[in-house]
């Protein structure tokens, strides 16, 4: 969930959704249902320190 991730990078739920929202509008990753899809590793890792 969202929430798990926030708390895994040390985030609170909000930033998690709104970081993800960005993501999902750059086509980097789709959200569903308990489940999200990353369809641009390389894309994904420019956003990781």
């Amino acid at each position: 969930t969202q929430a798990e991730l926030a708390r895994l990078a040390g985030s609170s739920r909000e930033s998690a959704s709104r970081f993800l929202a960005v993501l999902e509008r750059a086509g980097i990753i789709t959200q569903g249902r308990g489940k999200l899809v990353v369809h641009e590793p390389e894309a994904l890792e420019r956003y990781v320190y």
